[in-house]
C-alpha cells in the first residue's frame, strides 16, 4: 500500500464538490488541475464505519468497467476517460480526465443565482435552440447506456451526479459524458456458482430501470414535476403551455418512464437504444425546423482592434487585409477607427452568396472559413465576456483572414453556400452589448446549426486516422489482388463419365491466356497463371491436400454457384499442351468462361470479408486508432501497487520487470520475445495474477498458429482452479484445430454448451418446471445439430472466462459482432500476422498485450506485399483491379466510397509508403518506440529511460546452451539476450553428450555445443560436384552428410531418455530429399532401428521440417542443412533464404544442447567480406555471424569438421 503522493501531483481547486457524507460508501469528488488540464478525482476515504473490502471492491469495479467500456468500438467520448488509480493509506483514488467537465448537479447548484445571460446552457432550457443542444446530449447518454446494455451491464445509478458537462459555455455540442459505474452490475450469465442475493432487498434492476432513470433525469433537468408527468391524467397540453415543450418531448419522457409506448398503436414493446434515438432525432428535427422559421440572421462580429504580431503567416490580421484591399482599390488608407467603412467593406464582400468552408483538423478541432469575393474570414465562436472562457456560436467572431482560400480546403465537400441577406455584420463592442442585454429582436440563428448541417453528410475523420485507414486498406487491397490472381483461367477440353463412380464426371481443362489476369500477375511480380497453376498441380505435397473449385468468373461474384472438384490426373498431349483432369459430382454447367481455384473460393471470400469488416469496425473505434497512430500520447501509467510475490517468485528478473510493466501500463503493451525466453511462462503468470485479483475477469488469447493456441491453452488452464463456491467456475472455450491432420474446428463452445444443457436438464429448476412443452424443446436441443444451439453458443462466448482462438479465426469475428468485450486481449505470435489480422483481437478489449518478435519470421507474403506497396505503378494498377470487383463484401467503407479511385500518383505513393508499416504492425510499433527511446536519450542524456514506453523485451533465455545463445544474442539482439544463470551453470557443468552415451568411436563425442560440418565451396574445389542439385534448392551432398551424422549419433548405448531430434532446412525441397534419404536408409540393409533412440520434436510427427514450420519449436539436437553452395554473383541468387536474417535467426535458435550445421562456410565467409566491402548494410548480420563464429572457434566453443560421407 502506497503513501498518498497522488494528490501531490495535482492542484486542488475544490474538495468534495458534491458534499457527500463521510460515513457512506459514496465517493467524494475533488476538482483538480495538472499542467493546466482539468481533472476529477473520485476518492473513497477509509473510515471506521466502512467495510474496507467493500470500498476496495467498489473502487476496482468502477475502474474495470471504465477500462472495459473504453475498449468498445463506437464509444468515442461518451464515457469519461480514467487516467490513473491508486490505493493509499487514507483511501482509494480514481482520476478521471473530464476535459473540463463537472457533474451536472454541481454545476446546477453552483449557477442557481447566476445572471441569465451568463448562465450555463442547462439553466436556459426553455429556449428551443438550447433544447436542441440538450436533446443531442441526451442522445449521447442514450448511446452510452446502449453500449452498457450491449455488454449485459446495468448502470443502476443514473442521475445528475453521473452526468458530466462542461463547466463553461463551450461551442461543442458533444458535451455530456457518462460516469458513476461503481454500482453497475452485469446481467446474469451462464454459471454454476451458487447464486446469492446482493444489493438492496426488494430493488429490481433491469435494462428498463436504466431507461426509467434516464426519464427521471430528463424531467429533473427540464424542471418538470415528476409526479405530474407520470400521471396520464395530466394531458400533454399542460406541459406544452407551462413548460414550453412539444408533444414529442412529453411523449419521449413518458416512454422512458415506461408509462406509454414509444411507438403509436404499440400495445407492448421492449424499449431500446435504437427506438429511443429515433424518437430523439424526431424531436431535434422538429425543434430545428421551428428555430429556423423564427431565427434567420447569421451574426458576424469583426474585431479590427486586434493586432497580430506576425503578418507574414498565411492567416493575417483582419484589419490589415481590409486596409490593403481598400487602398489598392481607392488609394485611401483607412485607420482602425473607420468602423463604418470597414463594416461596409465586409458587407459588400459577403453580398454575393458567400461560402462557408470547414476543415477538420482533428476529432475536436475545426478550421472554419467564410469565403467572400475578396477575403476569406477565419471564424471562431464569440466570447461575450472577456472575464470568462465561455464562448458561443450565437455569433461568429473574426479577427483574422486569408487573402486566398488555403489548399487544405480544396478537394473536399465540406462547404455550404449562404444567403447574403441573412448575414449581419457587427463590431466586437456592438456584439457584446446586445448579447449581454439578451436582445432577442435580432433573430440571430446560431452558426452551430449550419456547421452541423455541413457535418451531417460528411465524415468528420481525423487526418491521422484517415492515413491509418488508408494504409491498412492498401494492404487489404493488395491481399485481395493476390487472392484474385489465384483464380486461374482455363479452357474446357472435354467431359466424360467417371467409369468407377456412377454420378461423377471427369472434366478436362487446359490453361487459357487471359490478358487481364496476365496484367495482374505482372503487377504483383508473380509468374504467369499457367506457370503457377502447373507448379501447384505438380507439387506432390499439394495434390493430396488441396481441394479445388470451378467458378464462372474471377471477380468473386456468384460464389454460391461454385462446383467442388477433386484432382484426378495431369497429362501432356502431342502438342505439349498441359491437360488437367478433375472429378466432379455435378455435370459441367453451361458457362461462357471457366476458372479453377485451389481450395474453396468460399473460404477465401470469408477470410477477405472478415478483413473488410474489421477495417469498418476500426473506423468507429476512435480510442484504438488513437493508440495505434500516436501510442505514446495515449499511454497511461497506473500507480496501483502490484502485490504478487507468490507469482513473481517463479519469474526471472527480466520477466518480473515486464510483468509489472504490463500490469501498470494502459491500454496497450508490446513485449518482444526472442527465442527461448519463455513467453508462455509470462502469459501464464499474468493470467494467474488477473484471476487472483478479479476472479470474474475475461481474457481472450490468440495466436497465429493452431499449435501455439493449443500450447497456450494447456499452459494457462492447468493453473486456473477456483475453490470458491460463489465464484464462477471458469467457462473455457477453444476455437482451434485438434491437429494439423484435422481440418475440422474443435467446437468446444458447442461441447461446453451441451455440458451446460445436460446439467440444466438434471437441475431442480428443469425438473420442477410445469411447462412440458418447454422441457421437450430443451431436451431436443441435446440431440440437435450445432446450428440449433447457436443462440446458446453465442451466450457462451459472451459469458466465457477464457477463449483461445487463432488470430484470423471466424470466431474472433463472431465475438466482435456479438459485442463480446474482454478485460484483456493477449496476442501471441504478433510479429507473424499482418496489421489487419491484429486489429480484430485489438478491438475486443481496452487492455491489450501483443507478444512477438520482429527478428523472427514475418507475416506470410510480407516481402511481396511491401514490394507492391512501394511500386507506384503496380499499386495503382492493383487499386484499379480491386475496384472492378463486384462483390461488395470484400470492400470496406473506403473502397466502397471510391476513395482510391480519386487519388493522384503522389497520394498513391504516400499511401503505399505508409501501408508498408501496417504489413507488420507489431514491428512498426516496436521500431517507432525504439526511435522514441533514442530521441529521449539524445535530449536527456545517455542512460535516461522513458517512463511511458510502449514496448519491452524479455532478455533472459532458458532454452539454448549458452554458447549457442551467445551467437544468437550477438548477431540478432545487440548482445542484449542473456542466459539464465542457473541454466548456464547446468549447461556448463553437466555433459549432455554423456547422457546421450555416445561411444568413443563417435566423431561427435566430446565436441562443443556448436558443430559445423563444412562442405567444400563449389567454386574453390576443383572437380567438386557437392553443390546444389535438381530439384531446385536441394543439395544431395548435404543429404548424404546428414545421414552419416545420424549414423554417428546412433553410435551409443541406449540413452537414459529419448532424445528430441530436429533436422531443419530453409527449403521444402531439401526437407523432402532428406526425408527420402532417411526412409531409404531405414530399408537399406535392414536398419530397422535407425533413429530408434530419438523422437521428433513436440507437436510433430517427422524429424525433417522447414524453418518456417518450426518457429516456436525446440529440440535437444538440431541438424541444419543450409543447401546453398554455388558460384552465383548476386547475394539473393547465391544465398537465397540464407540472406534473410529472420529465417537464419529461427534456424540457429531451435537447439537446446547441440546445434549441428551442414553447409559451405567458405561461401558465407566470401559473401561476408563482399558485404563489408560493398557496404550492403541490409545484410550486415552475415559479417556479424562470421565474426562471432570465428571468435567462438578461438574460444573452442565451436568446432569445424570435415565431410563424413566421402570417408
Amino acid at each position: 500500500m502506497s503513501e498518498n503522493i497522488l494528490l501531490d501531483n495535482y492542484e486542488i481547486i475544490e474538495s468534495n464538490i458534491l458534499k457527500t457524507e463521510t460515513n457512506k460508501n459514496i465517493p467524494k469528488i475533488i476538482l483538480a488541475l495538472r499542467d493546466g488540464e482539468s481533472y476529477l478525482i473520485k476518492y473513497w476515504p477509509r473510515n471506521p464505519s466502512s467495510d474496507e473490502q467493500v470500498l476496495e471492491s467498489i473502487w476496482q469495479h468502477e475502474l474495470r468497467q471504465l477500462q472495459r467500456l473504453k475498449g468498445y468500438p463506437g464509444v468515442g467520448d461518451y464515457i469519461v476517460n480514467p487516467v490513473e488509480s491508486k490505493k493509499t493509506v487514507d483511501g482509494y483514488y480514481l482520476v478521471l480526465n473530464s476535459d473540463g467537465r463537472v457533474p451536472a448537479s454541481y454545476l446546477l447548484n453552483k449557477r442557481t443565482l447566476s445572471i441569465p445571460s451568463k448562465s450555463h446552457w442547462l439553466t436556459r432550457l426553455k429556449n428551443p435552440a438550447v433544447r436542441i443542444r440538450f436533446w443531442k446530449n441526451i442522445c449521447r447518454i442514450t448511446s452510452a447506456i446502449g453500449l452498457l446494455h450491449a455488454q449485459g451491464l446495468l448502470h443502476r445509478h443514473l442521475d445528475e451526479n453521473s452526468i458530466l458537462t462542461y463547466d463553461y459555455e463551450s461551442d461543442d455540442y458533444n458535451d455530456f459524458q457518462l460516469t458513476g459505474f461503481e454500482w453497475s452490475i452485469r446481467m446474469p450469465t451462464l454459471t454454476r456458482a451458487k447464486i446469492e442475493p446482493v444489493g438492496e432487498k426488494g430493488k429490481i434492476s433491469t435494462f428498463a430501470t436504466d431507461w426509467i432513470d434516464l426519464g427521471i433525469l430528463v424531467a429533473n433537468l427540464l424542471k418538470i414535476d415528476i409526479n405530474k408527468i407520470k400521471d396520464l391524467h395530466f394531458l400533454a397540453e399542460n406541459f406544452i403551455s407551462n413548460y414550453d415543450l412539444t408533444i414529442s418531448e412529453v411523449s419521449i419522457i413518458r416512454s422512458l418512464l415506461g408509462i406509454q409506448p414509444i411507438q403509436q398503436n404499440a400495445i407492448k414493446e421492449l424499449l431500446g437504444e435504437k427506438e429511443i434515438l429515433k424518437a430523439l432525432e424526431k424531436i431535434i428535427n422538429e425543434l430545428t425546423d421551428f428555430y429556423k422559421k423564427t431565427k434567420t440572421i447569421h451574426g458576424l462580429a469583426i474585431n479590427t482592434k486586434h493586432e497580430q504580431t506576425d503578418n507574414n503567416k498565411e492567416r493575417k490580421e483582419l484589419f490589415h487585409c481590409i486596409q490593403g484591399k481598400i487602398f489598392k482599390k481607392n488609394g485611401f488608407k483607412i485607420s482602425r477607427d473607420d468602423i463604418e467603412i470597414i463594416k461596409r467593406f465586409v458587407s459588400d464582400d459577403l453580398s454575393d452568396s458567400p461560402i462557408l468552408f470547414i476543415n477538420n483538423v482533428d476529432s475536436n478541432r475545426q478550421d472554419i472559413v467564410l469565403k467572400g469575393k475578396e477575403l476569406c474570414y477565419a471564424l471562431t465562436p464569440f466570447q461575450p465576456d472577456h472575464r470568462t472562457s465561455d464562448k458561443t456560436w450565437e455569433l461568429g467572431y473574426c479577427q483574422s483572414a486569408y487573402l486566398e482560400l488555403p489548399n487544405r480546403f480544396f478537394g473536399k465537400e465540406n462547404y455550404i453556400e449562404l444567403k447574403s441577406e441573412n448575414i449581419s455584420c457587427f463590431t466586437h463592442s456592438e456584439a457584446r452589448k446586445f448579447l449581454n442585454i439578451n436582445d432577442n429582436s435580432l433573430n440571430l440563428m446560431s452558426w452551430e446549426l449550419i456547421l452541423k448541417d455541413i457535418g451531417k453528410a460528411k465524415n468528420k475523420r481525423n487526418e491521422e486516422h484517415l492515413r491509418l485507414l488508408e494504409g491498412l486498406t492498401a494492404v487489404h487491397i493488395t491481399n485481395v489482388a493476390y487472392a484474385k490472381a489465384e483464380i486461374f483461367p482455363v479452357e474446357f477440353f472435354s467431359e466424360e463419365s467417371e467409369p468407377d463412380n456412377v454420378g461423377s464426371w471427369i472434366f478436362k481443362f487446359t490453361p487459357k491466356f487471359d490478358e487481364t489476369t496476365e496484367e495482374l500477375s505482372k503487377s504483383l511480380s508473380i509468374e504467369s497463371p499457367s506457370v503457377r497453376l502447373e507448379k501447384i498441380i505438380n507439387s506432390s505435397e499439394n495434390t493430396d491436400k488441396l481441394s479445388w473449385s470451378l467458378v464462372e468468373n474471377n471477380d468473386f461474384s456468384r460464389v454460391d454457384d461454385e462446383i467442388l472438384l477433386e484432382f484426378y490426373s495431369y497429362e501432356t498431349d502431342k502438342n505439349n499442351q498441359d491437360i488437367y483432369s478433375f472429378i466432379s459430382k455435378k455435370p459441367l454447367p453451361e458457362w461462357r468462361r471457366f476458372y479453377i481455384v485451389p481450395d474453396s473460393i468460399e473460404g477465401t471470400l470469408r477470410q477477405i470479408s472478415r478483413h473488410a469488416n474489421t477495417l469498418d469496425m476500426l473506423e468507429n473505434h476512435i480510442e484504438l486508432m488513437n493508440v495505434i497512430t500516436s501510442p505514446n500520447s495515449h499511454l497511461t501509467m497506473s500507480s496501483e501497487d502490484i502485490v504478487a510475490e507468490d507469482i513473481m517468485i517463479s519469474l526471472d528478473a527480466s520477466k518480473q520487470e515486464v510483468f509489472k510493466k504490463v500490469l501498470s501500463t494502459l491500454p496497450m503493451n508490446l513485449v518482444q520475445g526472442p527465442p527461448g525466453v519463455g513467453k508462455t511462462h509470462l502469459v501464464r503468470a499474468l493470467s494467474q495474477f488477473i484471476f487472483k485479483e478479479e476472479p470474474n475477469s475475461r481474457i481472450l488469447f490468440t495466436a497465429q498458429s493452431h499449435a501455439t493456441v493449443q500450447h497456450l491453452y494447456h499452459e494457462v488452464v492447468k493453473d486456473l482452479v477456483t475453490h470458491n463456491s460463489h465464484i464462477n467456475e471458469p467457462i473455457i472455450i477453444r476455437c482451434n484445430k485438434i491437429s494439423s491432420e484435422d481440418n475440422a474446428i474443435l467446437n468446444s463452445a458447442d461441447e461446453t454448451g451441451l455440458e451446460y444443457l445436460k446439467k440444466f436438464v438434471e437441475s431442480p429448476l428443469y425438473k420442477n418446471s410445469s411447462s412440458q412443452n418447454l422441457k421437450n424443446n430443451i431436451a431436443k436441443l441435446l440431440k440437435s445439430p450445432p446450428v440449433k444451439r447457436y443462440p446458446l453458443i453465442n451466450q457462451l462466448i459472451k459469458s466465457a472466462t477464457l477463449i483461445f482462438a487463432t488470430t484470423n479465426s471466424d470466431y474472433v469475428e463472431r465475438m466482435i459482432k456479438e459485442n463480446a468485450q474482454f478485460d484483456w486481449s493477449i496476442m501471441e505470435e504478433s510479429g507473424k500476422v499482418t496489421g489487419i489480422e491484429l486489429i480484430s483481437p485489438l478491438l475486443l478489449s481496452y487492455r491489450r498485450l501483443m507478444i512477438g518478435d520482429h527478428h523472427q519470421l514475418p507475416p506470410y507474403r510480407s516481402i511481396e506485399l511491401k514490394k507492391i506497396l512501394t511500386n507506384n505503378r503496380k499499386l495503382t494498377n492493383t487499386f484499379e483491379e480491386v475496384d472492378s470487383i463486384n462483390n461488395f463484401k470484400l470492400k470496406n467503407e473506403l473502397i466502397r466510397n471510391g476513395h482510391f479511385s480519386s487519388i493522384d500518383d503522389e497520394q498513391a505513393r504516400e499511401i503505399g509508403f505508409r501501408a508498408t508499416k501496417y504489413v507488420n504492425l507489431f514491428e512498426s510499433l516496436v521500431l517507432d518506440d525504439e526511435q522514441q527511446d533514442r530521441m529521449y536519450e539524445s535530449l536527456m542524456g545517455k542512460g535516461h529511460k522513458r517512463q511511458n514506453k510502449l514496448s519491452s523485451m524479455l532478455s533472459v533465455q532458458h532454452r539454448m546452451h549458452p554458447h549457442i545463445a551467445e551467437v544468437i544474442s550477438n548477431v540478432f539482439y545487440k548482445n542484449e539476450l542473456f542466459t539464465d544463470s542457473d541454466k548456464e551453470k547446468k549447461y556448463l557443468t553437466q555433459d549432455f553428450l554423456s547422457s546421450l552415451n555416445l561411444n568413443k568411436e563417435s566423431i561427435l563425442k566430446n565436441t562443443p555445443a556448436l558443430v559445423w560440418f563444412n562442405q567444400p565451396d563449389v567454386q574453390k574445389t576443383k572437380g567438386n560436384r557437392s553443390g546444389e542439385h535438381m530439384p531446385i534448392w536441394s543439395n544431395e551432398s548435404e543429404c548424404k552428410e546428414i545421414i552419416e551424422i545420424i549414423k554417428d549419433l546412433e553410435k551409443n548405448t541406449s540413452p537414459k531418455t529419448k532424445i528430441k531430434l530436429a533436422i531443419l532446412s530453409p527449403y521444402s525441397s531439401q526437407v523432402k530429399l532428406i526425408s527420402k534419404h532417411i526412409e531409404m536408409e531405414k530399408k537399406k540393409n535392414g536398419l530397422k532401428n535407425f533413429l530408434s533412440n530419438y523422437i521428433p520434436p513436440d507437436d510433430n510427427d517427422d524429424y525433417c521440417l522447414t524453418v518456417d514450420s518450426f518457429q516456436g519449436g525446440e529440440a535437444d539436437i538440431v541438424i541444419v542443412s543450409l543447401v546453398r553452395n554455388n558460384g552465383k554473383n548476386t547475394i539473393k541468387s547465391a544465398l537465397g533464404f540464407l540472406s534473410d536474417q529472420r529465417r537464419i535467426n529461427v534456424l540457429l535458435s531451435r537447439a537446446k544442447h547441440k546445434l549441428i550445421i551442414v553447409g559451405s562456410y567458405d561461401l558465407i565467409k566470401d559473401w561476408s567480406n563482399r558485404i563489408i566491402k560493398e557496404d550492403l548494410n541490409e545484410y550486415d548480420f552475415i559479417p556479424r555471424l562470421t565474426n562471432k563464429i570465428e571468435l567462438a572457434l578461438n574460444e573452442k566453443k565451436i568446432v569445424f569438421l570435415n565431410q563424413l560421407h566421402n570417408k
